[in-house]
């Protein structure tokens, strides 16, 4: 059953930061942009280490330091020492679902008692593609990193100048 509240908090959202937010956004729409930095190392077999760095809302930086382990399980030739990097993209859909939800569901001034998001995945171990976008920085290591993709693991590696370009090859496979 919905509980119709009217405080200051409704699920934990304090409603009247939510207010002045959207009202700062409407004044100034440059505010509404949220840029994210996180930086991933390689561990080891198939562990990383990714650091949550800062980041940008609406032009103003925000220092963060969040770690996030990830590994593959045994059976994928990992040591089953954190979740795997698709678990961890299905945990991360299902918080922005989340947050999406108990927000906006607080600012209809609805209690929620309890939230559950499912997420199942399939992953096809057949067709793995790896689909590299370089800067211009990084021109040189990202060619030679496609390259061992390729030869290493027989995946189809291809380094491309722009992310559109990438996901359009992604998607269908286009030379």
């Amino acid at each position: 059953m919905l509980n119709f509240v009217s405080s200051p908090h409704v699920n934990g959202i304090d409603l009247a930061a939510v207010s002045e937010t959207i009202e700062a956004i409407q004044e100034d729409p440059g505010k509404a942009q949220a840029t994210f930095e996180v930086t991933t190392r390689w561990a080891g077999q198939t562990r990383s280490e990714s650091v949550v760095e800062a980041f940008t809302l609406g032009g103003e930086r925000h220092e963060r330091q969040h770690r996030i382990l990830a590994d593959e399980p045994c059976e994928l030739l990992g040591t089953d020492s954190a979740p795997n990097p698709q678990e961890l993209l299905m945990a991360a859909f299902n918080a922005c679902i989340m947050v999406g939800y108990v927000a906006n569901a607080a600012l209809r001034g609805i209690r929620l008692d309890s939230v559950e998001i499912r997420t199942r995945g399939t992953l096809d171990l057949r067709g793995l593609r790896v689909a590299l976008v370089q800067t211009r920085h990084e021109r040189h290591h990202i060619d030679e990193l496609g390259t061992l993709l390729a030869m290493e693991q027989g995946a189809g590696a291809r380094v491309f100048p722009d992310e559109a370009s990438a996901l359009l090859w992604l998607r269908h496979g286009a030379d």
